[in-house]
């Protein structure tokens, strides 16, 4: 069995030379289209970086930024680890609310994995950790190690990072390692729900340590492999992308969606496609009609999501990285995230949104939601004004009964749909898709 040096040891570098100069504050340059991999100065860079050595090994002022890159990789060559952990350290002794483990290898003196966060990664999973993404599928280093970021949406409906881990391998007993020590940091609070890829051994980590919480696979990532499970033809094939998408997607119920699901099977003839069986044997861990019980399980339905925090760490990371060249970049990344917060949530005090109707529900709602929230509220508050109205209206001896006909259109057809309200004291009871019950003061405001 592999010695292992715990998180807790002291580490001591291979090299008695690394040393580093006074840390060099991030110096951002001009233009809103730099990507994260660029927003730092060069030399700023060399001088946080690069150990102290012989003067004519010293990167000289003025250099190409392609020369300094160079420079850069040639020279952490033989203290990658040992820089880069050395880094945590120097972090948190500037910061005392960074947190990060690691284990090393002490017959191979190679990185094992580590994990690490900060405070406002820890305040942010505090306000928004209730649904967590982790992935798994991102190639960052030169050494095929597994970037791991967790992730969340804020209250503006963007991408936030509540910590990040590298692991050496795709093992049970490396991602338990890692949700534990995710865990710790954040005081125990597990999340509702954890939406991953379909890894299995991931699965059986998730299950022994977030074992409160739903476990659901990305949707997005699933239909990525469409084309290729389906072959060429079928992927070019307009009609059935459309009928496809319009079953996974656009399902309200259980029965709707196996109905679907069946009719384009037989259509098509792909009764024997083996990763199609497949998936429908698992409908329920990522199909959103069979988790409409799980809080924010419409979250899950929105492949935009995933889509833009899939952008966003792929525009830093590349299989040629090294671990100290893939820590500038992901650090560069994260600060362009929180300044994009930052730019929210001043917007969200300075400007006022712009209403559509005159009445109270719509005035309050943009008093105390951000502007994203507000207006994907608005849309549907206009919807309902134009698109819904009573069916049918009886008083009974449990209270109103009131009958909602709403007239939606999906991917070019209209769909029906009726809501049924049983309205008591300050509480109304809905029978529509496994909804449990709504203030009724929103009801009455249609």
């Amino acid at each position: 069995m592999d010695e292992i040096q715990q998180e807790e040891d002291e580490y001591e570098p291979n090299h008695d030379q690394l040393q580093f100069e006074n840390e060099e504050r991030v110096e951002r340059q001009g233009g809103e289209n730099m990507t994260p991999n660029k927003c730092r100065s060069p030399m700023s860079v060399i001088k946080e970086w690069v150990p102290v050595c012989e003067d004519d090994l010293n990167p000289k002022e003025g250099m190409e930024f392609d020369n300094l890159e160079e420079y850069l990789s040639l020279h952490i060559k033989d203290y990658d680890v040992d820089m880069f952990i050395e880094n945590f350290k120097r972090k948190q002794k500037i910061d005392p609310s960074f947190y990060f483990a690691y284990e090393i290898n002490k017959a191979t003196r190679q990185l094992r994995h580590v994990f690490w966060a900060d405070g406002i990664s820890r305040k942010n999973y505090a306000l928004y950790g209730d649904v967590v993404s982790f992935d798994t599928t991102y190639d960052t280093n030169r050494y095929k190690m597994i970037f791991a970021p967790f992730t969340g949406l804020d209250n503006h409906r963007l991408c936030i990072t509540f910590g990040a881990a590298i692991l050496g391998d795709e093992k049970a007993e490396f991602f338990s390692w890692l949700f534990e020590k995710f865990l710790d940091e954040m005081e125990g609070y597990k999340p509702v729900c954890i939406i991953t890829d379909q890894d299995p051994a991931m699965k059986v980590a998730i299950k022994n340590v977030f074992d409160t919480s739903t476990h659901r696979f990305c949707i997005w990532h699933i239909m990525r492999k469409l084309s290729e499970k389906v072959g060429s033809t079928l992927s070019s094939n307009e009609d059935f992308m459309n009928q496809f998408k319009s079953c996974v997607y656009n399902s309200e119920t259980k029965e709707e969606f196996e109905s679907s699901w069946k009719s384009v099977i037989n259509e098509f003839e792909l009764q024997n496609n083996d990763w199609l069986s497949q998936m429908f044997s698992i409908r329920n861990l990522w199909i959103s009609a069979y988790f409409r019980d799980v809080f924010l399980g419409a979250v899950l339905r929105t492949t935009s999501r995933f889509e833009s925090e899939n952008s966003f760490f792929c525009s830093f990371t590349n299989p040629h990285l090294s671990l100290v060249e893939f820590w500038m970049r992901f650090e560069s990344a994260v600060e362009s995230q929180r300044h994009s917060q930052s730019m929210s949530d001043n917007d969200n005090f300075s400007l006022i949104p712009e209403l559509k109707t005159n009445r109270d529900l719509e005035r309050h709602a943009s008093q105390v939601y951000t502007f994203t929230n507000f207006y994907k509220f608005q849309e549907q508050l206009w919807l309902a004004c134009m698109d819904c109205e009573v069916e049918d209206k009886k008083d009974t001896e449990e209270g109103l009964v009131i009958t909602y006909l709403i007239m939606l259109e999906k991917m070019g057809r209209c769909v029906r749909l009726y809501i049924t309200l049983l309205v008591t004291w300050h509480v109304v009871h809905a029978k529509c898709f496994n909804v449990k019950a709504f203030h009724a003061d929103i009801y009455y405001a249609f």
